[in-house]
């Protein structure tokens, strides 16, 4: 009983009795600062346990606590002009990788992508300077007030509801919810038209923001997020471009009012798309994506539900040539892939997409399964990363940050034999790489930024079979065709700022180029 009261006691403090935790001054050295502070202070008592950290000064100590109290000790040690702060050695962390949510042990897949050892480092929210992070989802429809959801959704703090007044000047009446394309309203519902509601929306946001640790269902991918819901799942291309452009437009507010107004939209999740489609014949729709890239928004994208190659037979968006999109395909319980699309060219990286239990319409959970409930797994990625990254990754550009993020998010993966042959990353992803990624990202110079684009910038793109090139190329190049068959080529190192593929046939091709030792690739589309 005396030994189950001490151990209650001790937590309801929440630190170590006796033990401290201080960091030293710059070339002060700790053994002098120990014998100086027990010479001066006989009764303090001080012992040092551990030097925890080399770089930041930090040690771990002990005190006589029979004879100081825990203030006077940080007192003694703060006023001794040897120690920049002292404090208590804290027991109260909980370990957040298993959330209270009722309906946690349903969401396997979450171990599987090593989520509960990412959210020992951030489960979202916010960066590291406080901006509200967003994920922008286009879909159907949402359940706005879905008790595990209605807390992250974003609303658009600068415009009063149902007012009928455009109150922050974006050309959006309303738009305090979101965004309804269908309608050109910001009445965002679980209606996907007229009466008729729709699941798949709020499935997809559950998957990614449902809130976490709150009893209440599921778990999210981020707990903290804010998702922006756009309706905008159609089957009609303009709506799309519609949907599109309402994220552009307040990613490009936020940015040009250094944040006053808009929304930090850092990702976009795209569950939708056109079977056996070729980027040539969709120039609007991957054009966008350069868009949103170029303002910071990286656009995460679902592939087919069939076992097909993409590279060959097509797909939308999977096979738009942007810098700044991620395709997504789907596996199952033991890893292999499921019913979904692959490509060595087109599809990026694989996540879980068979028994995925998410929110659904009304206030509900359940399983569903397909590429759908994988994609807003890696555009949560992204999410994470955001409240990871340290503050100087923000010194970047909006668009160098982007490009980082789907550079950090392709890499984060556990690879199998089976996808390294498939997808581009050869591998699921894995939450727990792209947080520890995100959490060491070094500042990004001008230099880096270049290479990071692939080093070549070409345009148009689409081409009509006249590629040319911002800058002098010094080099070699090969330009292959989907299937892997090289086409052009110049195997003698020259000079060119432009190439003429216009004998080639309409389709998506790879161009590789070597300068000075650097390889560097750029998907490449001809439409003539």
């Amino acid at each position: 009983m005396f030994f189950l009261a001490l151990s209650s006691i001790v937590a309801q403090q929440g630190h170590k009795k006796g033990e401290l935790i201080f960091k030293l001054k710059p070339e002060v050295d700790s053994k002098y600062v120990v014998t100086t502070l027990n010479k001066t202070n006989p009764k303090l008592g001080l012992e040092l346990i551990e030097e925890l950290s080399e770089m930041g000064r930090l040690f771990y100590g002990s005190f006589n606590p029979l004879n100081n109290d825990l203030n006077t000790a940080i007192q003694i040690m703060e006023q001794s002009g040897f120690v920049e702060f002292a404090q208590p050695n804290h027991i109260n962390i909980e370990k957040r990788s298993v959330p209270n949510d009722n309906n946690y042990p349903a969401q396997w897949y979450l171990d599987r992508i090593n989520a509960p050892s990412a959210w020992d480092w951030t489960t979202g929210g916010r960066t590291i300077n406080g901006d509200e992070i967003v994920v922008a989802v286009v879909d159907v429809s949402f359940e706005l007030t879905h008790s595990d959801l209605k807390d992250n959704f974003w609303k658009n703090k600068h415009e009063i509801p149902n007012n009928g007044i455009d109150d922050d000047n974006n050309g959006y009446i309303d738009d305090y919810d979101g965004w309804n394309a269908y309608d050109d309203t910001g009445y965002v519902s679980v209606y996907s038209s007229g009466t008729r509601s729709d699941a798949h929306g709020t499935y997809v946001a559950g998957v990614l923001g449902a809130k976490g640790n709150n009893g209440v269902d599921i778990t999210g991918i981020n707990w903290d997020i804010k998702m922006m819901p756009v309706q905008g799942n159609s089957t009609n291309e303009a709506i799309v471009l519609k949907a599109y452009n309402y994220i552009l437009t307040m990613r490009k507010k936020y940015n040009e009012t250094n944040g006053d107004s808009g929304a930090f939209v850092v990702a976009q999740n795209s569950s939708f798309g056109v079977d056996n489609a070729f980027a040539k014949d969709y120039p609007a729709w991957c054009s966008m994506y350069d868009l949103l890239g170029k303002e910071g928004v990286v656009s995460v994208a679902a592939g087919p539900n069939n076992k097909i190659n993409i590279d060959s037979v097509g797909d939308i968006p999977c096979s738009c040539p942007s810098d700044y999109l991620i395709s997504v395909t789907r596996t199952d319980e033991n890893d292999r892939l499921f019913k979904g699309g692959f490509g060595l060219t087109s599809m990026d990286i694989a996540a879980p997409g068979t028994r995925i239990y998410s929110t659904r319409p009304v206030n509900s959970a359940g399983f569903n399964e397909g590429t759908s409930y994988a994609t807003p797994m890696v555009t949560g990625a992204i999410g994470l990363m955001y409240s990871a990254y340290p503050s100087s990754f923000f010194s970047s550009s909006a668009d160098t940050m982007a490009l980082r993020s789907v550079e950090y998010a392709r890499n984060s993966v556990q690879k199998t034999a089976e996808l390294d042959t498939l997808i581009v990353s050869g591998g699921i992803l894995d939450l727990e790489k792209a947080v520890s990624t995100a959490l060491d990202a070094p500042p990004l110079s001008a230099n880096e930024n270049e290479v990071l684009r692939t080093g070549v910038k070409l345009y148009p793109n689409p081409s009509n079979g006249y590629i040319k090139f911002e800058r002098e190329l010094n080099g070699t190049f090969k330009l292959f065709d989907i299937s892997g068959k090289e086409v052009l080529s110049s195997t003698e190192f020259l000079k060119f700022n432009s190439l003429d593929a216009s004998s080639l046939n309409d389709g998506m091709y790879l161009l590789k180029i070597v300068e000075k030792g650097n390889t560097t690739l750029q998907k490449v589309i001809i439409r003539k």
